[in-house]
């Protein structure tokens, strides 16, 4: 009688379909006296899985993010056809925006307009012979940039400076340019772009005009910068006074910003002069002029409003009793003077008067 031991070595040469798989073989042994038996040898077969692992990936702020999921898992023997077996697990995305698989192993997440924060998704891989595996991506989106906006450079404006209009004097520095400034508007929006830039519900992202009722603001860009320029185009009734506009900034995800460009209106103040006049010897008049004639008047306009004299005072109109005659003096500077029968030669009559301009503004000054 004889026993032994009969080695083998087995090499699995491809990957099988299922879990539960195994691969048989039928062994015959015969002794020496023609007596036999037999057997199976029987190889089970462990199936080898797929493994899907976590990933991470940030952005930048609202753009795409595209993230090769498939690249540090394991497909197995059995492989993952990157095609038809890969799959965002339903129901898994935390975020605001979509996700789409690219077909090739890769991901790519569109955030919402201004998302920021951490969002998240599972996937699910599965092998050739139905093996699943499932891992989470996560992805940091930035903080969503907030629009920055101010204007600077020229504020002020001199209505000394205005020309003639219609029922206006010029002002009184006239050849001037102090009714323009200028400066800048500076707008900033981080990683977004801009949406738009408005004044006082005029769109001007292109550039553009807004007119006001005491002037006209022009803005410019260039490049991406913009520019303003202001013209004062009226006189004003207040003093102190301004020109203000109302910008708001809106960037391309909807965050706005807004502030008030302020444009000080410098005001034309008269200014009165004494004026002199003579009755020829021998003559009681009238004798005549107008008291505005070597004024200076302003942008506002200018009226006398008041004067007097030895016995009394009058308001523009009026006529008042002076030390040798009478004086008539109208609201538009003219005047009629009448000597007193009977007064002496050589003698002066003064009339104190005063002109106030459109907004108030007072100077005093006499006729002698």
């Amino acid at each position: 009688m004889g026993e032994g031991v009969v080695s083998y070595t087995y090499e699995l040469t491809t990957n099988t379909d299922g879990d539960d798989t195994f691969d048989s073989f039928a062994v015959t042994i015969t002794d020496q006296d023609g007596d036999s038996s037999t057997g199976d040898l029987v190889i089970d077969i462990v199936d080898d899985v797929p493994t899907a692992r976590d990933d991470w990936a940030s952005g930048s702020e609202n753009a795409p993010v595209t993230v090769d999921a498939l690249g540090n898992d394991t497909p197995g023997a059995d492989g993952v056809d990157l095609a038809t077996q890969v799959v965002v697990v339903d129901g898994t995305l935390t975020g605001a925006g979509t996700v789409v698989y690219n077909g090739d192993g890769s991901f790519t997440y569109t955030p919402a307009p201004g998302e920021e924060g951490t969002v998240s998704f599972d996937y699910e891989i599965t092998d050739g012979d139905g093996d699943p595996s499932i891992a989470t991506v996560t992805i940091t989106l930035p903080e969503d940039s907030a629009p920055d906006l101010s204007a600077s450079g020229g504020n002020e404006v001199d209505e000394a400076a205005l020309g003639a209009r219609p029922g206006e004097p010029e002002g009184s520095n006239a050849a001037s340019d102090g009714e323009h400034t200028s400066g800048t508007i500076e707008v900033a929006t981080g990683n977004d772009g801009i949406g738009s830039l408005v004044i006082d519900n005029v769109d001007v992202t292109g550039g553009g005009t807004v007119i006001s009722d005491k002037g006209v603001l022009t803005v410019s860009v260039s490049g991406g910068s913009y520019s303003y320029s202001y013209e004062l185009t009226d006189n004003t009734l207040a003093d102190p006074d301004s020109d203000s506009f109302d910008i708001v900034l809106t960037d391309s995800d909807g965050d706005s910003a807004s502030t008030t460009l302020v444009i000080d209106i410098i005001d034309d103040a008269p200014e009165a002069r004494d004026d002199a006049d003579t009755v020829p010897a021998g003559e009681y008049g009238p004798i005549g002029g107008n008291v505005l004639a070597n004024d200076t008047q302003g942008a506002d306009g200018t009226d006398v409003t008041g004067f007097s004299g030895a016995g009394g005072s009058a308001a523009a109109g009026g006529t008042v009793q002076g030390a040798y005659g009478t004086l008539t003096l109208n609201a538009d500077g003219s005047y009629s003077y009448t000597r007193d029968p009977g007064t002496p030669a050589d003698v002066s009559d003064s009339f104190p008067y005063t002109i106030t301009d459109g907004d108030g503004d007072t100077s005093d000054a006499v006729l002698i």
